[in-house]
């Protein structure tokens, strides 16, 4: 009896605490699994550095996944509903495709102007009178030849004659509009460059027989041709370009004396004066000697820039904008 009475006032077992712990586990207290239980701290160098060194590893996906998750919310995230963007119209093939025929944009003979122009210079011929301020005239043809699309001088309207290119042709681009194929330097022009080849004071006869030769080219074509005569004018300022009807007065020119004498009445002319100034005296000994002189490098500067004057002057005449009284 006394064994038993012992057994049965023996207390409970304490819970037993380690020092080296932070804290301890009764087995009478119920708790789930790892939740209650805290690791003890590492005691050694060495079991902190392996610790620190798993704290710092970067938490993986299988890690912060449950493992009992449920596939929906696996599954991504729809995108935000955003309106589509606003598309500007593309303009449709027919929007952008040519008429089927535009008059006057079919070959370069077609001329983009209104009356097709005999442009004839007076001068004196050959080298000896070639760049002399007489033979004025003759430069600024031979300038504008060379600046639009003209073929070379030849003989022809009893005279020496360039005509405009007639082998290029109009094309169509969408972005670009319509252009002239191979060299788009220049538009297609009607104008017929005539230079005479006799001396200046007889040359009326030589601008008669190529005015009516070039009437009878234009015959049938439905538009009236004309006549622009582009002279040196000693009266006016070097490089100044002038328009006047061609039978106004010659101002002492005789080569305009020639061509005015020598037109058939009733031709309507027009001519263009490129002023090429004049020397102090009168003498004519002196006046003779300025004008058959050759130009300078100024005087000749100054002609180029009246060359595209005067082929303004040119257009302006054949659209019928210029009627000089």
């Amino acid at each position: 009896m006394a064994n038993t009475q012992t057994r049965a006032h023996v207390a409970s077992p304490t819970p037993t605490s380690d020092p080296k712990t932070k804290n301890f586990t009764n087995p009478s207290e119920p708790h789930d699994d790892e939740s209650a239980i805290e690791v003890a701290p590492p005691t050694s160098r060495k079991e902190k550095r392996k610790q620190r060194k798993q704290t710092s590893q970067p938490t993986t996906a299988s890690q912060t996944t449950p493992q009992n998750s449920s596939a929906q919310f696996l599954k991504p995230t729809a995108p935000p509903n955003h309106p589509p963007k606003s598309r500007k119209p593309q303009p449709s093939a027919l929007a952008i495709m040519p008429p089927l025929s535009i008059p006057g944009l079919t070959s370069a003979t077609t001329s983009l102007y209104k009356h097709p122009i005999l442009v004839c210079s007076l001068g004196n011929p050959g080298s000896t009178y070639a760049n002399t301020l007489h033979s004025a005239g003759h430069y600024i043809l031979s300038h504008i030849r060379e600046m639009r699309l003209y073929y070379g001088w030849q003989s022809g309207l009893s005279g020496l004659v360039a005509r405009p290119k007639s082998d290029m042709f109009h094309s169509f681009s969408p972005i670009r509009g319509y252009q002239r194929t191979g060299d788009t330097s220049a538009p297609a022009e009607n104008f017929v460059l005539w230079q005479s080849t006799t001396l200046m004071n007889v040359c009326g006869k030589s601008v008669q027989k190529a005015w009516d030769g070039f009437r009878r080219e234009m015959a049938g074509n439905g538009v009236e041709p004309r006549l622009v005569i582009v002279h040196d004018e000693l009266e006016s300022k070097l490089g100044a370009v002038s328009v006047r009807d061609g039978m106004s007065s010659a101002r002492g020119h005789n080569g305009v004396k020639s061509v005015q004498a020598s037109l058939s009445k009733g031709v309507k002319f027009w001519r263009i004066g490129v002023g090429i100034g004049r020397p102090e005296s009168r003498d004519p000994s002196v006046v003779a000697k300025y004008v058959l002189r050759k130009f300078t490098y100024n005087e000749e500067k100054a002609l180029r820039y009246a060359a595209s004057e005067v082929l303004e002057r040119i257009r302006e005449i054949s659209e019928g904008k210029k009627y000089p009284g």
